[in-house]
């Protein structure tokens, strides 16, 4: 849950782009807030379930992301 908490504060933290956005080779959003939101909902509301990590996991992958945009 601590990872969660984390991830929270982060996207409070910054400002999360608009329109499309491509967040690896295979995943583009095209509502990036709403994604993030949906995803930080489902890990809150399966926490300690490991067949949902792929929402934390998901988070992350936008996090690093995220960061290599922002310090560019």
């Amino acid at each position: 849950m601590a990872e969660l908490e984390r991830l929270k504060s982060y996207f409070e933290s910054v400002q999360i782009p608009k329109g499309e956005f491509r967040i690896n080779a295979a995943t583009v959003s095209h509502n990036l807030e709403k994604s993030i939101n949906t995803m930080l909902l489902r890990a809150g509301e399966n926490a300690g379930n490991p067949t949902y990590k792929g929402s934390i996991v998901g988070l992350q992958e936008i996090e690093a992301v995220l960061k290599e945009t922002i310090t560019q």
